[in-house]
């Protein structure tokens, strides 16, 4: 799972293997190890709650809650990410799709890209 955060917005993306640990186990959980012992933990956790996307930060955890519905949503559909439209903190949670460019990281667990046939790219 990557993550990316700028000025109040909070950016998941996933791997298809990842999407379905977080069908089936309900979480995805990553941590950054810093030097002198200090640690950083991110997670995507399902949640039975009517609200698609919510998140708290409590002892350097940030956990951001996505509803089972969304996550359902997410593994029988084309649905690409969930965006919250909250005026605080924004949150989106999406599929990480295979770059259209040859890279050298591997990205077999990645989602195809839906752009990948489209000639005008």
């Amino acid at each position: 799972m990557k993550i990316r955060i700028l000025d109040n917005s909070i950016r998941l993306r996933f791997s298809q293997t990842e999407l379905t640990q977080l069908q089936t186990i309900g979480a995805i959980r990553k941590e950054v190890h810093f030097d002198g012992g200090t640690q950083f933990t991110y997670s995507l956790n399902t949640s039975d709650s009517d609200k698609e996307l919510s998140a708290d930060f409590t002892n350097n955890e940030m956990r951001v809650f996505i509803s089972e519905s969304k996550v359902k949503e997410l593994v029988q559909t084309d649905l690409v990410g969930v965006e919250n439209n909250d005026s605080g903190l924004k949150l989106l949670v999406e599929k990480d799709f295979k770059c259209l460019t040859e890279r050298k990281e591997d990205e077999t667990e990645l989602f195809e890209n839906p752009l990948k046939n489209n000639p005008n790219c």
